[in-house]
């Protein structure tokens, strides 16, 4: 379900980076994909707060673009070029936003997440598809299939009706590629990730990480995002 009020039923603590479900601590997708052991870097610390900073950034930016889209950007850090792909991307693929950075949890499987958009492939024509989106200013990660599938059974637990998922990969010079993950099993991995998280949490084995699910993901602790829930 997307939760857009978010009434006291769900809670996500922001500082904490905590989703809460009637009361209850609820793993976050990003975390389900740690615990299983589905994600790993190796990279220092430091090369990870540069990509949580870059990946903070480019999201603020696109989020800013898709609010104000006749607004020239000039950002001043070096990410012009992933704000130029982003806008090649949407005019080569026509593609139209209804919401972004948007809270959503699962009530059935019990977790939640933060995905980054949801909206319309060429929008407005006879072949205008439904689509969820990554963005990522990285490369191409298996886990990211995993990841977008969970995103997509917290928005339509049926599987069949959900939108289509796909990443968009930003680069710094301009330009982008697009991956579609279109494989069902996908929704099967995901939720064998869960259950092994659930199981190493019950068994006192998890060890938190916030700094982790900030770098990786839109998730971004304290991070505000322009049109965000909208």
């Amino acid at each position: 379900m997307i939760d857009n009020d978010m009434p006291d039923l769900y809670e996500f603590d922001r500082e904490c980076h905590v989703f809460r479900m009637r009361g209850r601590r609820v793993p976050s997708v990003t975390q389900v994909l740690r615990e299983a052991g589905l994600v790993r870097f190796y990279c220092s610390r430091p090369t990870l707060e540069e990509a949580r900073r870059r990946g903070r950034d480019v999201h603020m930016l696109v989020a800013d673009m898709d609010v104000h889209p006749g607004r020239a950007y000039d950002a001043g850090n070096g990410i012009e070029g992933y704000g130029r792909a982003w806008q090649a991307f949407r005019m080569e693929y026509g593609f139209v936003h209804d919401a972004s950075e948007q809270k959503v949890f699962n009530d059935i499987h019990g977790y939640a997440g933060i995905y980054d958009k949801r909206g319309w492939l060429w929008a407005g024509r006879s072949t205008q598809r439904e689509v969820l989106l990554e963005i990522k200013s990285g490369g191409f990660a298996p886990w990211h299939a995993e990841q977008l599938a969970g995103y997509s059974l917290a928005v339509e637990p049926t599987m069949e009706k959900g939108p289509e998922r796909w990443a968009v990969y930003l680069r710094p010079d301009g330009k982008f590629s697009v991956k579609m993950f279109g494989d069902v099993r996908d929704y099967g991995h995901f939720l064998a990730a869960l259950t092994i998280t659930k199981l190493r949490e019950q068994r006192n084995l998890i060890q938190p990480d916030v700094a982790f699910d900030e770098i990786f993901t839109g998730e971004m602790m304290g991070a505000e995002f322009p049109g965000g829930g909208s």
